[in-house]
């Protein structure tokens, strides 16, 4: 009923590395009902993502996946012809929205700045008096509001009902995903009442609220749409699924390729500025460079801009080390 599971205990990357030591680099394990293929060491994990990527590129075929982004999520469909033209698709919408006119642009920069500004108030008032705080809910709303934005056109004031109602779905949904992968591999939780059950349809319901938000949301800019005038990520989508006979996809595509944006671009956005964060605190001189090498292109008489970006090369490769560093 639970196979291994029992062995794996609260680290099971540390599990798996002494079982290794015991059966080899590869070996199997199996998990409720799903027999799992566990790869150790650099020189087997290249092999398969390398001189193998094509057989190890998909997802398992999961029931919970089924839930998000209306099942048709390209995060978590598994890899085939149908995901490869959407992830294409996905590409060719986001170098529309890169290649919009200067004012839509320029518009999503306006955004960004102000969620910023907004973000570093809020820094000041709760760090008034020396107090120490969480800064990851912080990073979360600000993120949040930034990919809508990129999506809706739009940012929240932080206080706006349905911004919080949103940002609630979003919590929730990390609280919960947990369940559906024990679900996934012991689908037998699922016929009596327990904790796990219960917390399952939570993630079930949780999805469908949040994708019914988005769909709103798109049915909204399908109203107002205009092909020679590109607003946000949710036109560049519509216009690239919707408006050329070549795509593909059906028109339910859109909700679940916008939906995935906001749901993944906010954890990853959330994610690396809390590691920003940190690192720019664990070393102070790698901090004091960068406030020099900004003052110095940018003074202290006005905010960065896009603009500045070629002229801050070194702000550049800390932001990408990071993100190679941390991922």
């Amino acid at each position: 009923l639970v196979g291994n599971a029992m062995q794996l205990g609260q680290m099971p990357h540390i599990t798996f590395t002494k079982l290794a030591k015991k059966y080899g680099n590869v070996y199997q394990i199996r998990l409720g009902c799903s027999d799992i293929v566990v790869l150790n060491g650099d020189r087997a994990i290249r092999e398969a993502l390398i001189q193998h990527s094509t057989e190890f590129a998909g997802r398992p075929n999961f029931v919970s996946f089924q839930m998000i982004s209306g099942g048709r999520s390209l995060t978590f469909t598994s890899y085939s012809k149908q995901w490869k033209v959407h992830r294409k698709i996905a590409q060719s919408s986001l170098r529309a929205f890169s290649s919009a006119n200067s004012q839509t642009k320029k518009a999503f920069e306006q955004h960004i700045t102000a969620e910023a500004m907004e973000l570093v108030q809020v820094f000041l008032r709760h760090s008034a008096d020396g107090r120490y705080f969480d800064p990851a809910h912080e990073f979360t709303v600000a993120a949040a509001n930034v990919m809508c934005a990129l999506c809706f056109g739009r940012r929240y004031g932080h206080e706006d009902l349905e911004f919080r109602t949103m940002l609630k779905k979003l919590d929730k949904f990390g609280e919960t995903v947990g369940a559906g992968s024990l679900v996934d591999v012991m689908p037998w939780l699922q016929s009596f009442p327990n904790p796990v059950r219960s917390v399952y349809e939570n993630f079930k319901n949780l999805n469908e609220e949040f994708f019914a938000y988005v769909k709103d949301k798109v049915v909204q800019h399908r109203e107002s749409f205009n092909p020679d005038v590109t607003r946000d990520m949710s036109d560049a989508i519509i216009n690239v699924i919707e408006h050329r006979q070549d795509s593909g996809l059906t028109k339910e595509f859109v909700e679940a390729t916008v939906t995935d944006l906001i749901g993944a671009g906010q954890d990853t956005i959330s994610t690396i500025m809390q590691w920003i964060l940190l690192l720019l605190v664990k070393y102070p001189d790698m901090q004091a460079k960068l406030q020099e090498l900004i003052d110095k292109v940018v003074g202290q008489d006005r905010l960065p801009s896009t603009e500045d970006r070629s002229s801050l090369a070194y702000l550049d490769a800390f932001i990408y080390e990071t993100m190679r560093f941390t991922s």
